[in-house]
């Protein structure tokens, strides 16, 4: 058996093994491409406030708190995110059970919770992550993302024309409306390969340093950066402020997490540290004696990176910070670790990536379809 056969049917075992959970995460990527657009549109009316006063001062943090109280009654303030733009709402989350509530920084007015269109995005990113089957399914999308991974690279050797002429080289990069059947499968599956090959590259090989640690620590390794301790929590992908918290907690009796004068305290080591922040969200302790942890996220044109983020942690005992970890001051690897996600979603380049990489996540459904389309006719149609 030649080098090229076998590598064809290592391609093509692989691609009939798990080509249906490659589908199943092609299909929720092109959900998934544009999802802080839409999501943005269908929550317009609680993201954004009307500023009446060129000079209005927003309420105190501890004042939006206690409205957010009052509103909930039976529920646990778990954290606050709070943006430096003046038409933001701010956000109170009450644990993974209370969800979230949108408040005028100004009035204190409720504005409502999440929308439907963000509950069914977290589910399809869910099924997109892990077939919303917690451990187990993270590991079978790990496993099709890598089995991906080596069909693409092993595509670019199967996809090298025998001999390099002009009309072999039209038949594998360009699309041929005449043909039909078999021939039509073969110049879609080699023509969309091509195209789509370097984002699909790009998502499988980030797709392997979100499933994996040992990917995780690779990437810190050549970096040439110490892998954190906490290597295998890092797996997952670099998200937003999480809107949850601790289960079990959105029936606890109500009451506010942090006094004013914490508030003021934590506020100022905020701004003396990052006085050009974006965003701050505290996520208040759920048990005794644990510190408020803060994440701040900064100017990414400053750092030039999709999401930089530095994290303070507040002892509200002694009223001292007890961590300050600045993006400006981190390794290579975790700067690299932060890139991840947004590569992997094209957001590393705004919505023309964002655009790429809903192309490449149809080119792939189309390239699974191809797939077993050709092996279909290869082991059971004697038709073409």
């Amino acid at each position: 058996m030649t080098a090229r056969r076998f590598v064809f049917w290592a391609h093509l075992i692989s691609g009939t093994a798990v080509g249906g959970g490659i589908f199943i995460m092609a299909l929720t990527g092109t959900i998934l491409a544009f999802e802080p657009q839409i999501v943005e549109f269908a929550e317009k009316k609680i993201q954004k406030v009307a500023v009446i006063e060129a000079f209005a001062v927003p309420m105190s943090v501890a004042e939006i708190l206690s409205k957010a109280v009052e509103a909930m009654p039976g529920g646990r303030v778990s954290g606050i995110l709070l943006k430096s733009d003046p038409e933001a709402s701010a956000v109170v989350s009450f644990g993974r059970e209370g969800g979230s509530i949108y408040l005028n920084p100004y009035t204190g007015e409720i504005l409502g919770a999440g929308s439907k269109t963000h509950d069914f995005m977290h589910w399809v990113e869910d099924i997109h992550r892990k077939l919303g089957a917690k451990d187990k399914g993270k590991a079978v999308t790990g496993f099709c993302n890598a089995v991906f991974l080596f069909m693409v690279i092993s595509g670019i050797y199967i996809w090298f024309p025998r001999n390099w002429n002009l009309p072999s080289l039209k038949a594998i990069t360009l699309f041929n409306g005449k043909l039909s059947g078999k021939q039509r499968d073969w110049n879609w599956h080699n023509v969309i390969g091509f195209w789509c090959l370097p984002m699909l590259l790009v998502t499988t090989l980030t797709g392997l340093v979100m499933s994996y640690g040992w990917a995780n620590t690779l990437l810190f390794r050549m970096m040439g950066s110490e892998p954190p301790a906490s290597i295998q929590r890092m797996a997952g992908p670099e998200g937003g402020p999480r809107q949850g918290g601790e289960k079990g907690q959105a029936h606890q009796p109500a009451e506010l997490p942090l006094t004013q004068e914490d508030v003021d305290l934590i506020g100022f080591e905020v701004e003396s540290r990052t006085p050009d922040w974006v965003s701050i969200n505290l996520r208040f302790p759920q048990k005794p004696g644990a510190p408020v942890t803060v994440s701040i996220q900064e100017s990414k044109e400053k750092h030039n990176s999709p999401n930089p983020r530095s994290s303070l942690s507040y002892d509200l005992e002694s009223g001292e910070v007890t961590k300050w970890e600045p993006y400006a001051e981190g390794s290579l690897g975790k700067k690299a670790r932060v890139w991840v996600k947004y590569l992997h979603t094209g957001q590393a380049w705004g919505w023309i990536g964002q655009l790429i990489a809903f192309i490449s996540a149809v080119g792939a459904l189309f390239l699974v379809y191809t797939g077993f389309a050709l092996s279909w006719r290869r082991f059971f149609s004697k038709n073409n």
